[in-house]
C-alpha cells in the first residue's frame, strides 16, 4: 500500500478584518494547501459579481501549505460594494 506523503486537508482563506475602508490593504492567510501549491487569488464584489478591472494574481503556498498575500481595495468606486 502507498500512502500519501501529505494529508489532504481543508483549505481555507481568511482576512484581517471582515470589512475594509476604500483604499486600505486586505491581508489574506491561505492554510491547508499542498505543499508549494500556485494559488490563483481572484476578487470579486460581495454579491459574487466579479470584478473585471482587477487583475488576478498567484502565490506559492510554502512547506506547510500556507501563504500570506496583500491586495489594496479600490478607493472611490467600490464606495457600498
Amino acid at each position: 500500500m502507498v500512502l500519501p506523503l501529505f494529508a489532504q486537508s481543508q483549505a481555507t482563506l481568511t482576512t484581517d478584518q471582515t470589512d475594509y475602508y476604500p483604499g486600505t490593504i486586505v491581508t489574506f492567510f491561505g492554510s491547508g494547501f499542498d505543499p508549494f501549491e500556485t494559488v490563483t487569488m481572484d476578487v470579486n464584489h460581495l454579491d459574487g459579481t466579479p470584478a473585471d478591472a482587477y487583475d488576478s494574481w498567484e502565490v506559492t503556498a510554502d512547506a506547510t501549505g500556507g501563504f500570506t498575500t496583500t491586495w489594496q481595495l479600490c478607493e472611490e468606486e467600490c464606495v457600498g460594494e
